[in-house]
């Protein structure tokens, strides 16, 4: 599949995204980990949607330190702001 998105983003700018990460387990955050470090020098954006986990806590679809490592622009919009109202 890393192959694919790779020589897809060759051809034109590629948007992936990403619903429901909170649901995601350990093999998908591994895949995701090992893409991001070998596609970061191609044309492509990772659009990820979660809810929070039960708990309350926030579901990330990247550990911190991965993106801080690889110098990786990440922005992050926390629409539950808006449920409050």
């Amino acid at each position: 599949m890393a192959n694919l998105f790779v020589a897809e983003s060759l051809l034109q700018p590629l948007v992936i995204e990403l619903e429901d990460a909170h649901w995601y387990d350990e093999m998908s955050y591994e895949f995701l980990a090992q893409f991001i470090r070998r596609a970061q020098a191609y044309p492509l954006m990772i659009l990820a949607t979660s809810r929070y986990e039960d708990d309350g806590s926030k579901a990330y679809l990247f550990r911190q330190n991965i993106l801080e490592e690889l110098s990786v622009a990440n922005i992050e919009v926390d629409l539950n702001f808006f449920a409050s109202r």
